[in-house]
């Protein structure tokens, strides 16, 4: 059966909004509407947004109000440009939107906008990113964000303000004629600073994501492949950004603008000795549609998951864990998570943030052993794993924190500070951790989990082991009373033949 979906899109320069009929599977497009906003361009110069903006992103939003409401709109996804939530009062603006339009605007971090943009370049990456490593660029008024990938899978991101509205505020006050020069040695600076944010000594390719990408490739008439990318060289990016910079000098303009993010392409080829990049037909408001039309959970595509995988065993690395021991509680914390699915009522989102947690679970000890899991819960917290939001990784965090010593308790301020939700699923998530914790008490991976039996309120773990589990047992008593608490079920060890 088809519905209409409508997509909101709050950004630094303007509002826009997507409404798409689909049937879960194939999406086309209805209505695409944009509208001018000064908000972004206020908080860049002032750090606030003025009454005037205000007031016209309000009405703007009731004029998409109607037309959502026009097209019989079932399901809204309207989300804001991270610029709103480094502004004074952005939350004054979300507030005054929602109680004025029922529009309830989420603030996007760097996190989430980097897994959106994974998202919507899957398919082109999937066949252009196969070998070696690449860089993926997303542009916007308000930052750069960059996505270095190892044979294809994410493994770091990073935003960075160099977006082409911040830049031109930045530059405003420079005569016109020191702007272009002003202009690339600004970008050159940061982005050569940038880049060794990222570990990877070479890159193979460079993708150019993003609406100003795709006009620039337009206007020399690239037309993409069967895989949605095209090539556009250095020279052409320099060329279109001194033709628009010599001869279009009204900055005021989405043309000046695109200008910007021309100069800022042609510097990085420039950084990274490559002599053209490959522009993609789709960029981060792709996979915000794509995930609003497509209404299955987003973790059952293993490409996602592994991402972020990949990316949290690095950081493992980076802080010295025993890689066999977390990979073997992670593995065990996915069978007791599996097997009891019906018990804990979690989804596929919960399962990989308790995999998080379980491989990362003693990077404490990098910091001191002694009250590991203390120290475990702020280094991931700290850590930016793209792929899954800020809010995600908190949770896993506490998780990790919890996989010894004290249950969660109230008093615990971090654990307080949660949603009531996320606090539920801390303890569900905790509780299995600890358990499968326990079943490598020796740190040996000697014990292997055979079966899961349920039986008169309790839980029989059938194990497997070279030794008779000693350590194990009693590792499970002093662990399994969050389980206990959490569940209802006492936990045993049968040990198997």
């Amino acid at each position: 059966m088809k519905s209409c979906v409508g997509l909101v899109e709050l950004g630094s320069s303007s509002l826009r909004c997507c409404i798409a009929e689909t049937d879960g599977r194939t999406i086309r497009l209805l209505e695409e509407l944009e509208h001018h906003c000064l908000a972004g361009e206020d908080v860049f110069r002032a750090g606030k947004i003025t009454a005037n903006s205000m007031e016209d992103a309000v009405q703007i939003c009731k004029r998409l109000r109607q037309t959502l409401d026009t097209y019989q709109v079932t399901r809204i996804r309207a989300v804001a440009s991270s610029t709103l939530g480094s502004s004074a009062n952005g939350d004054i603006l979300l507030e005054r939107i929602k109680a004025q339009t029922g529009i309830a605007f989420e603030l996007l971090d760097e996190q989430e906008e980097a897994r959106l943009l994974l998202v919507a370049l899957r398919g082109a990456l999937r066949q252009r990113a196969k070998i070696g490593s690449t860089l993926a660029i997303d542009l916007s008024g308000s930052s750069a964000e960059l996505l270095s990938l190892e044979k294809g899978l994410l493994t770091q991101a990073a935003s960075f303000g160099l977006g082409t509205l911040r830049l031109r505020v930045l530059l405003e006050d420079l005569p016109r004629k020191r702007r272009f020069e002003a202009l690339q040695e600004h970008i050159h600076t940061h982005l050569r600073l940038a880049v060794t944010h990222f570990p990877t000594k070479h890159f193979s390719r460079v993708v150019l994501a993003g609406r100003d990408a795709v006009q620039i490739a337009q206007h020399f008439g690239h037309k993409p492949d069967k895989w949605g990318l095209c090539k556009i060289s250095r020279e052409e990016l320099l060329q279109y950004a001194r033709e628009r910079f010599i001869e279009d000098p009204g900055h005021d303009t989405d043309t000046g603008l695109v200008a910007y993010g021309a100069l800022l392409f042609a510097e990085l080829l420039e950084i990274l000795h490559l002599p053209f990049g490959w522009v993609p037909k789709v960029a981060t408001r792709d996979g915000l549609l794509e995930e609003l039309c497509d209404t299955s959970d987003r973790w059952l595509d293993t490409q996602l998951s592994r991402a972020v995988l990949n990316c949290v065993r690095k950081i493992g690395k980076r802080f010295q864990v025993e890689a066999a021991h977390a990979h073997h509680v992670a593995e065990i914390s996915m069978e007791l998570f599996d097997h009891l699915i019906d018990l804990h009522g979690m989804d596929s989102q919960d399962r990989l943030l308790l995999q998080v947690a379980a491989e990362l679970h003693e990077i404490g000890h990098f910091v001191n052993p002694r009250s590991h899991h203390k120290h475990s819960a702020y280094l991931i917290e700290a850590c930016e794993i793209p792929g899954i939001s800020k809010g995600e990784v908190r949770v896993a965090a506490q998780v990790a924190r919890y996989h010894r010593r004290s249950s969660p308790k109230t008093g615990h301020p971090e654990f307080l500070s949660l949603p009531p939700e996320d606090r539920v699923r801390v303890r569900k998530l905790a509780a299995l951790l600890r358990i499968a914790d326990s079943l490598d008490a020796c740190h040996e991976q000697e014990v292997e989990l055979d079966g899961i039996d349920r039986s008169e309120g309790s839980l029989f773990l059938r194990c497997r082991g070279k030794s008779v589990m000693t350590l194990e047992t009693l590792a499970l008593k002093t662990k399994s009373n969050l389980f206990q608490e959490t569940y209802g079920i006492a936990v045993k060890i049968v040990p198997q033949g």
